[in-house]
């Protein structure tokens, strides 16, 4: 993929990992692996436009801050109601509580 220069920051997606979203207007919230100012490769998730010449404010995640993500992201209850998340945090606060 080719590097890009805007305002004085170049940038070079190295992987296009995935698309999380698409907006009407033909721009996408992506997850990349990109180089920023010849830096080295972070993850970098924010939205792009469809020729990726422009893009949104992200977070760009060295390698361990995005194993963190990754682990953090997997321990999520993401199946269950927002109802039932509170009460599940209701449950594990009393049992840290009681621990004590």
């Amino acid at each position: 993929m080719a590097a890009n220069e805007k305002d004085d920051i170049t940038f070079e997606i190295m992987e296009h990992i995935g698309v999380i979203s698409r907006y009407p207007t033909g721009w996408a919230k992506e997850l990349n692996m990109v180089r920023w100012n010849g830096g080295s490769v972070r993850a970098d998730l924010r939205d792009w436009d469809e020729d990726h010449e422009h893009m949104s404010r992200g977070v760009t995640l060295h390698q361990e801050e995005a194993k963190k993500l990754y682990e953090l992201l997997g321990s999520m209850e993401i199946n269950k109601t927002a109802a039932q998340q509170t009460q599940s945090a209701s449950h594990k606060q009393a049992r840290n509580r009681d621990a004590r």
